[in-house]
């Protein structure tokens, strides 16, 4: 999969902290330019830094989803929280 400037930081960035709890996560482009997260086929969350609007999806337990707008540096700051429903919930 081809990244854009601030996709591949972002990635480097969610490696380096997976690489702390020894998983991997696979990555699914869909049509507008999101990507789907998933680790051990479960469903971690969302990313978008493609076009004017960028956002993150954060899932929270079970049944609660939190939606972030901004930039890469505001993603960045929540990658612990995808670390941490991999680790809990993505076993």
């Amino acid at each position: 999969m081809d990244f854009n400037e601030q996709e591949q930081i972002f990635f480097d960035k969610m490696k380096e902290a997976l690489s702390e709890i020894d998983r991997t996560i696979n990555l699914n482009r869909m049509s507008d330019g999101t990507i789907s997260v998933y680790s051990n086929t479960y469903y971690v969350g969302k990313i978008k830094l493609t076009g004017k609007k960028h956002r993150m999806q954060i899932l929270k337990g079970l049944q609660t989803v939190k939606v972030i707008d901004g930039e890469l540096d505001d993603f960045i700051q929540h990658i612990p929280d995808w670390i941490r429903y991999i680790r809990i919930h993505c076993k």
